[in-house]
């Protein structure tokens, strides 16, 4: 064996010693395996083939979080001249990044070329993670000025940053390119955007974001095929922008149409409605009032946003939802005895969806007195209803009214009457399962239950040292 050799055997071993040390598998103080300052540079070549042992070792230090050994190994690349090797700086930075010790990472993020997406990745996910959530966006826009366009990894540190300053409108910058770079389809990607949505108060837009790719598709195989002038495929493709929260794209199909029917206006006016644009809604319903006949959908769409309409002749006859409607809208406002009234004076029957959403206005504003009259006619037309017991009671219970709650209950024993079990829904593979709480029917509970604990765990170390994407 020769001289060379001999020495390359020593250094190996002193890697990986320095490795099982990292990795905590022998408890041996760092400073026996690192070189000191006093020895030789030589005794660590700095050979090209040498990379890979500090590569090795620095992914050691950043599974465990060895913040020391981690920072003598830095010393070292830099006494060997080799700290500024971009593949060996990145994981520098990475690091650093994941020790929390941001500020040499951006530090040494500075001093290196940038053209590594994965680096810039490195230090936003950091910032998204940690703080300041500023610093994050601001990388971002720092990297697109670079040049380098965001992957899959970037869109969800630089949307979570954005949930945590709730800025909406940031957000919604990085949803329009997350649609023209086609990241849509990505789990991790529309997990981020519906955080987003959902933590920045915008509810509504979060659930329909999965459904929207799949919309555009359908919407370039209609339009490959020849169907753009089909008036009854825009109004389809209306509704279904509306229902996805693309409400613009919505409304430049609406103008495009050369006829505008009533089902066209039903789309239009009721997807303003449901994303709670009242203004256009009721705008849209009064430019239909001289170009169309509204039908009993748009004027209760355009009821439903809480106005009262002026008086006029619609030429509609009011059916039992116009009256749900309203006499949600007058709970809702705490006004129920106007709403008791509006009931009373009914030109049809009223059924359980009307006294439902009087018992629900009572339970909001605590009267007892009406909601048992909204119970007692309830009970009437849905006897076996859980549902209507459980409102009550728990009226009965913010009341203080235990005997009422007692009553209820043995009424429900001598009734029979069960209370509907809560469940769960997933889909897999166009199958639907429901999960109960506790449930062990499933063939493969036990596996079933085996992966809920390790995704427990999983979660519960995302809370505790948030470094896993």
């Amino acid at each position: 064996m020769s001289f060379s050799s001999i020495r390359k055997t020593q250094e190996t071993s002193r890697i990986l010693s320095i490795l099982s040390f990292s990795l905590n598998l022998f408890p041996v103080s760092p400073p026996y395996f690192l070189p000191q300052p006093q020895h030789n540079v030589d005794s660590f070549p700095s050979s090209p083939s040498n990379h890979y042992h500090y590569a090795s070792l620095l992914d050691s230090c950043i599974a465990a979080k060895a913040l020391e050994p981690g920072k003598q190994l830095h010393a070292r690349l830099c006494q060997l001249g080799i700290a500024y090797n971009l593949d060996l700086a990145t994981k520098v930075v990475d690091f650093y990044s994941v020790c929390n010790s941001l500020w040499n990472a951006h530090h040494l993020f500075d001093k290196i070329p940038k053209g590594n997406l994965f680096l810039w990745n490195v230090l936003i996910r950091a910032y998204a993670w940690n703080g300041p959530h500023e610093a994050a966006i601001s990388l971002y826009h720092q990297m697109l000025e670079y040049g380098l366009k965001p992957d899959n990894f970037t869109l969800p540190f630089v949307l979570k940053a954005c949930s945590a300053l709730s800025t909406i409108g940031e957000g919604r910058i990085i949803h329009e390119l997350v649609i023209r770079s086609g990241w849509e389809r990505d789990v991790f990607v529309g997990a981020a955007l519906v955080d987003m949505y959902a933590k920045c108060g915008c509810v509504v837009d979060a659930p329909d974001i999965a459904c929207l790719p799949l919309g555009r598709e359908i919407h370039g195989f209609g339009w490959r095929h020849g169907f753009q002038y089909n008036d009854k495929v825009k109004t389809a493709l209306i509704d279904m922008y509306v229902k996805c929260g693309s409400v613009k794209v919505a409304c430049v199909f609406f103008e495009q149409l050369r006829e505008k029917r009533v089902v066209s206006w039903n789309a239009i006016i009721t997807g303003y409605a449901m994303h709670g644009l009242a203004v256009e809604a009721l705008n849209l319903f009064e430019r239909m009032m001289k170009e169309a006949q509204p039908d009993h959908i748009i004027f209760l769409a355009a009821c439903s946003q809480g106005h009262l309409l002026d008086e006029g002749d619609y030429k509609i006859n009011p059916t039992v939802q116009h009256y749900t409607c309203m006499v949600d809208l007058l709970g809702h406002c705490g006004q129920l005895d106007e709403a008791y009234d509006l009931i009373r004076q009914m030109d049809v029957m009223p059924d359980s969806g009307v006294w439902g959403a009087l018992l629900n206005s009572c339970k909001t504003h605590g009267n007892v007195g009406l909601a048992e009259v909204a119970f007692e006619k309830l009970t009437e037309l849905e006897p076996d209803d859980s549902g209507n017991y459980a409102i009550l009671a728990n009226l009965f219970a913010q009341s203080g009214k235990w005997e009422g709650v007692a009553r209820l209950r043995q009424l429900m024993i001598d009734k029979g009457i069960k209370k509907n079990i809560a469940c769960s829904w997933i889909e897999v593979k166009n199958r639907v399962y429901a999960f109960l709480s506790g449930d062990v029917s499933h063939p493969n509970s036990g596996a079933i239950y085996a992966e809920l604990k390790r995704l427990a765990g999983l979660m519960h170390g995302l809370c505790s040292c948030g470094d896993y994407w």
